[in-house]
């Protein structure tokens, strides 16, 4: 049996300036990224920085949704390094600016991109990646701190690999109800929130989406309307175990993210407004479906 020391140097390392005192060999508290389950937990270890922290987490090199593609999975999804700035972003609230556990969050905006796409391989070890975070606006109200632009850069195995720059904030669970209940209410959704009535929907085989596992695949009823369009559902499944970690009341940006990204061999897609209702501070779980229509 190999042993922890033997394990750790068979691992590729990031640059000592960017790996030195932190830790890969155990999942922080899921409560301070907001998850269920602990497989959905990446983030292992972080210290502060000059300007912010550097966040250590470990990449899956096999994962029920993030490695599901045809064919041998080679590189790193994308959306898992969304995902890891995700939890980046709450954890760095929670954790260094004293946010409370209680408090809900909102993710207002986020500008995403791969830097270095060969960074992506996966290799013959789980990936090291090294978030560095730094806060670059803050929203106060009075003297409390309500919001974060942060600033975040990931290396994976020591190579620069992405950016995200992210817009959120929170608030306390009875101002949250107020939003929720006054947006639903303008939404014609029902003021109290229900996990809506399951719909028998013509799922995509996985395979034309690119999938193996067929609860991955997200797409159906795919046709055509009288402009030339694609147009297709997108099936919201809220026992799936990675986009629905836990309950929730609206829509995650992680599926909305993942049809755009993992079924663009089928076009670009927008939320057709006609047939998904969308609020102000975010997606109102009110149907068990969305419309999406290709973008010319």
């Amino acid at each position: 049996m190999s042993t922890t020391s033997e394990l750790e140097a068979t691992a590729p390392k990031v640059s000592l300036e960017q790996e030195d005192g932190l830790c890969f060999h155990h999942n922080i508290p899921r409560g301070m990224v907001h998850r269920a389950a602990i497989s959905e937990v990446f983030l292992t270890d972080s210290h502060r920085t000059p300007t912010g922290v550097a966040v250590a987490a470990q990449l899956p090199r096999n994962h029920a949704y993030f490695s599901d593609h045809r064919g041998t999975a080679t590189n790193y999804d994308s959306l898992l390094l969304v995902e890891v700035f995700r939890q980046v972003a709450i954890y760095y609230a929670h954790e260094y600016r004293g946010v409370s556990t209680d408090r809900k969050f909102v993710f207002s905006a986020a500008e995403y991109g791969i830097l270095e796409p060969a960074s992506l391989r996966i290799g013959s070890a789980p990936g090291h990646c090294v978030v560095m975070a730094e806060p670059v606006q803050e929203k106060t109200r009075g003297d409390e701190l309500v919001g974060l632009t942060l600033q975040m850069t990931a290396f994976v195995d020591g190579v620069e690999a992405a950016r995200e720059t992210m817009q959120y904030q929170w608030m306390p669970k009875d101002a949250w109800a107020k939003v929720r209940s006054r947006t639903r209410t303008a939404l014609g959704l029902p003021e109290t929130y229900a996990l809506p009535a399951p719909s028998l929907r013509a799922r995509l085989r996985p395979e034309a989406v690119g999938r193996t596992n067929p609860r991955n695949s997200i797409l159906a009823e795919p046709a055509y309307d009288e402009r030339g369009r694609f147009v297709a559902l997108a099936l919201v499944d809220t026992d799936h175990p990675s986009l629905f970690d836990h309950a929730l009341d609206h829509v995650p940006g992680m599926l909305q993210q993942g049809v755009e990204l993992d079924h663009s061999s089928q076009g670009r897609y927008r939320l057709d407004g006609r047939r998904f209702r969308s609020g102000r501070r975010g997606c109102h779980l009110g149907v068990s479906w969305l419309s999406l229509v290709q973008r010319r």
